[in-house]
């Protein structure tokens, strides 16, 4: 059987009629929630089972008072007449209750929303590979799967958008529509067909997309049509400010000025390398701009406000204080080494300019005056940002735009840059667990896992290798260890639903990331409890970390 929720409800032709006491629709509302939990629910563990109390506040959410346990058994027996025995289970949770379960046979039964996850990952990997028209046809592919008005893509479910483990599959379908515009506009394609899509999809459940309404007025610029683009960035504003009472992001404010001015870089023109079309700010959360939200900073869009606050709203765990924590420490970290003697410093992933200026290059003016300091990130916004605030000056604080999984290309900036004849303070915080950051289905955890830390503890290793003797290594990384269940599906790269993929690894992985170097003094801790300041707090997310020395 084909089950497809992507759209109206299709169970291959079975019709689905009318009960006499409970009309189709809670039977449509069941089958396309537990659906949805077979497969973005639990990535890799058999989907989710949803327990009786959600299900009742589900289908019956103006009836919460009313005890609707009887129909909605009822519904389930309806249910499983529908779609065979032994497809819609039952069993009991931790508190006793009843949890629902759809269970797929194997080599027989399908849904629209695995079919949708592969093609987008095909079209991910195909994009990657720098082979744009096999990824536009992917993404065409994905979204086809969509039935029906793009304004109304889920017609048949009950309103879900509160649900924690739902949302990945929203920021999924964002991500990909998203990409499927650039992808077709990096190809030189500005189809009468291509604005309708997209005016179709910002009429629905897109309308607050600042991204995709830049690629929009893009579109519009590349046909022609300068004064449409105009308006529809009025029409945006608009739009943002009723609901949000703030105005457009950096990334849509861009793209007008740059509409206005006639930036020729908007220009299509064939490529004769990989192009990736951005406008700032996408409309998915983003590491730097989740970042920046949780330390109080203003560099960051809704989506990683929304992400955050999910997170908070859902769980109830505090984890964005972790990312305090893990800022400061290191500026302790820093203030160490400096008092170790290190005077030039070697940042692998420094990202955006820290709100509160505790950032590696002023904390460790303050307390070097002739520091010398490289700082890397593979993010154009981020080492754009650092050079406009003023934090790298060109020559004793250097900013360059490198992936740090480039270790030849980092080291010549280093080795130009910094003396490796004295010691050399080598920081990398938080930065380990995006590489790599493309999701990559899986249905085990270990061997993927091990595969990629394999690889990053070799690229440390060169690192290590390259340091001269005396020098540090100070690294910090998130952990899975006693991380909240539920905040799992949203940054576990196997998830293919993950608005935030990362590689989390247990504390033995991270250790080898300091490629056994002795550590100083303490072992390695959580961040919040490296030589700390203020009384530790335990939370349902650790970032851990150390200090090692060269000898």
């Amino acid at each position: 059987m084909h089950i497809a929720v992507l759209g109206e409800l299709d169970l291959e032709g079975v019709v689905i009629e009318e009960g006499n006491r409970h009309p189709a629709r809670r039977l449509r509302n069941l089958l396309c929630v537990l659906t949805a939990a077979a497969e973005i629910g639990d990535p890799g563990h058999g989907g989710r089972a949803v327990s009786t109390p959600e299900l009742l506040r589900l289908l019956w959410p103006d009836d919460i008072y009313r005890n609707f346990v009887q129909p909605l058994r009822q519904v389930v027996y309806r249910s499983r007449r529908l779609i065979g025995e032994g497809r819609l289970i039952s069993e009991k949770g931790p508190a006793g209750q009843l949890h629902y379960r759809l269970v797929k046979r194997d080599g027989e039964d399908t849904t629209d929303l695995e079919r949708f996850t592969w093609a987008a990952t095909l079209a991910e990997q195909a994009r990657n590979a720098d082979d744009l028209e096999r990824a536009a046809d992917r993404y065409d592919e994905a979204l086809a799967l969509w039935r029906g008005d793009p304004s109304d893509p889920f017609p048949d479910f009950p309103d879900m958008s509160s649900e924690m483990w739902f949302r990945p599959l929203l920021a999924r379908r964002r991500q990909v529509i998203e990409s499927y515009a650039e992808v077709h506009l990096a190809l030189g394609r500005h189809s009468e067909e291509l604005a309708d899509a997209l005016r179709g999809f910002l009429r629905g459940d897109q309308r607050f997309n600042e991204h995709l309404h830049a690629l929009y007025m893009h579109l519009l610029y590349r046909r022609g049509e300068r004064g449409e683009a105009l308006a529809a960035f009025s029409k945006a504003s608009r739009l943002l400010e009723q609901a949000h009472g703030l105005g457009p992001g950096i990334g849509l404010l861009r793209m007008e000025r740059r509409i206005r001015r006639g930036d020729p870089d908007l220009d299509w023109t064939a490529p004769s390398a990989p192009v990736v079309l951005s406008a700032g700010w996408g409309g998915a959360p983003s590491v730097a701009g989740v970042y920046d939200m949780t330390l109080g900073g203003r560099d960051h869009g809704e989506p990683d406000r929304s992400f955050v606050q999910d997170l908070i709203d859902r769980t109830g765990t505090d984890t964005p204080q972790v990312a305090v924590e893990n800022r400061t420490c290191i500026v302790r970290m820093v203030r160490f080494l400096c008092k170790e003697g290190i005077r030039q410093f070697l940042d692998l992933g420094s990202g955006m300019p820290e709100p509160q200026g505790r950032d590696v290059p002023r904390i460790a003016r303050q307390m070097v005056s002739d520091v010398r300091i490289l700082m890397v990130d593979n993010d154009p916004l981020a080492t754009l940002y650092t050079g406009a605030m003023m934090i790298a000056d060109g020559k004793d604080v250097v900013v360059r735009e490198l992936d740090i999984q480039d270790v030849d290309s980092v080291l010549d900036e280093a080795r130009a840059h910094l003396d490796f004849t004295e010691p050399v303070g080598l920081i990398c915080a938080n930065t380990l667990q995006y590489i790599p950051a493309v999701p990559v289905p899986s249905a085990s955890r270990e061997p993927e896992t091990d595969r990629f830390t394999d690889r990053v503890a070799a690229m440390m290793q060169r690192y290590v290798d390259a340091l001269p003797a005396g020098s540090y290594l100070a690294l910090t990384h998130l952990s899975d260890d006693r991380l909240h269940p539920g905040i799992l599906p949203h940054l576990d790269y196997r998830s293919p639903y993950a608005e935030l993929p990362m590689h989390l690894r247990s504390p033995e992985q991270i250790e080898r990331m300091f490629c056994g170097l002795p550590l100083v003094g303490d072992d390695m801790t959580d961040v919040g409890n490296w030589r700390p300041e203020e009384p530790f707090t335990e939370r349902q997310m650790r970032i851990i970390g150390g200090i090692a020395f060269k000898e």
